[in-house]
């Protein structure tokens, strides 16, 4: 009985699984229909080089890209930007200077021609706003600040990026159109063969002041607030100003005897858009030279230590030339005998790089740049400050909202640095509680 009782058990059981299985497959599983549609095959990127585009081809083989690629890139999909003859002869790239190369020379101008991400026009098309994307590119020592916990920022290699857009039916990248010959999808990504070699930023934002004359006056004002700082870096062991320009705009830069970083505060470069005043932009104020800076810079008498937030009579002038946002940190060594700063872009903002088809009050007047938080919720704390007008000579006009009313004329867009674009300006943008009392 017990054994018959097994069999008839089980044979229910099998009998059961049929029935279940039968109506999963009707149900779920229907029989496939019509023929199957075979995957898209793209070509592979090298088989694309023709000969309008044979200099590009002989650098990549050079620079044995294929093989990078296939170490660092595995399974990315990657913008490929590609120069023609043409564009590469014009920017000194020859086939002899391209056989005599370093290969890591090669590979360098290569990688920053080549977008992280897989883009095409018609994605751009429909962003209808700048994509800011890493190229492949890093640069050797400067840092870039990230987010790491709650308190501290770590640093990552510095990358080239390309801010990326379509504006009247042109391809922008930092702010320079670029022609496109065609697009093709490939195997890796996307190519855009383009008839101007990408020009990365050389410099940092305070060597391309020091080379342009029209800036002396600037550079000068910002030497001369730092030695009131420096001042007050003797007298007060927890300075709590607000940081001097000069940390801005030179990742080296630091004060002469003081910590240039500690690993739990490194120096980074920050990343912000200067509207740069010009000479001229001083002179308008009834500066003419060193002596009326110096005249302004003791127009009060010099504090014993900086109190919160409270800053030299120079940068309280020019405080609304730039769009950084920092913080600093006090540095010592083990016995506090040599004190410094780091300075820090905050953790609570956004990108801050405007190239010059992005002054525009349709896209930044209500752009946010601050944020912050109160029951676990998050809350804009703070919105771009200026108003841009495109006047009828195609000249940009600027003004921050909380300076006197006259705007300031862009004579100069788009001067690529290592912190992002400066754009210089006739005048400075003087905020309205500032007065130049030292003259009456």
């Amino acid at each position: 009985m017990k054994i018959f009782s097994y069999t008839k058990l089980t044979a229910m059981a099998l009998l059961l699984l049929l029935i279940i299985s039968a109506c999963r497959k009707n149900e779920f599983m229907p029989d496939p229909m019509g023929e199957p549609i075979a995957a898209p095959v793209y070509p592979a990127l090298t088989t694309l080089f023709d000969a309008e585009y044979s200099l590009f081809r002989s650098a990549w083989e050079k620079a044995e890209m294929d093989k990078l690629l296939a170490v660092e890139r595995t399974q990315s999909k990657l913008t490929f930007f590609i120069p023609s003859n043409k564009a590469l002869e014009e920017a000194g790239w020859s086939n002899a200077k391209i056989g005599s190369a370093p290969k890591n020379v090669l590979q360098d101008f290569l990688r920053y021609h080549i977008v992280g991400s897989s883009i095409s026009i018609e994605q751009l098309k429909a962003a209808q706003t700048d994509l800011i994307t890493p190229s492949l590119l890093k640069h050797p020592t400067f840092r870039e600040g990230i987010k790491r916990g709650a308190a501290v920022l770590g640093t990552i290699p510095y990358e080239y990026r390309h801010s990326l857009t379509i504006k009247e039916g042109q391809l922008l990248d930092n702010g320079i159109g670029l022609k496109i010959n065609k697009e093709a999808a490939v195997a890796q990504g996307t190519a855009l063969f383009i008839d101007q070699v990408l020009k990365k930023p050389e410099k940092q934002m305070i060597d391309v002041l020091r080379e342009d004359g029209r800036f002396s006056l600037y550079l000068k004002a910002m030497e001369i607030s730092n030695e009131g700082y420096q001042e007050d870096m003797i007298m007060n062991m927890y300075p709590i100003y607000e940081p001097p320009l000069n940390f801005l705009v030179d990742f080296n830069f630091y004060y002469e005897g003081s910590i240039f970083e500690t690993p739990e505060f490194p120096r980074h470069v920050i990343r912000f858009t200067l509207f740069a005043p010009t000479n001229e932009a001083f002179r308008q104020m009834g500066i003419q030279n060193e002596a009326d800076l110096r005249a302004l810079h003791r127009r009060i008498p010099q504090p014993a230590y900086f109190g919160d937030k409270e800053l030299t009579p120079i940068d309280s002038l020019l405080r609304y030339q730039h769009t950084g946002m920092t913080f600093n940190q006090v540095i010592a060594n083990d016995d506090y005998t040599v004190v410094g700063l780091s300075v820090q872009k905050k953790r609570d903002i956004n990108d801050l790089t405007f190239y010059g088809h992005m002054l525009d009050d349709k896209i930044l007047a209500n752009y946010p740049i601050a944020y912050g938080t109160t029951n676990g919720g998050e809350w804009v704390s703070a919105y771009l400050p200026y108003r841009f007008n495109r006047l009828a000579n195609h000249q940009l006009a600027v003004r921050h909202i909380e300076a006197t009313p006259q705007p300031a004329t862009v004579v100069e867009e788009n001067i690529n640095t290592i912190q992002g674009p400066v754009h210089a300006v006739d005048r400075i943008f003087v905020p309205k509680d500032f007065t130049m009392w030292h003259k009456k």
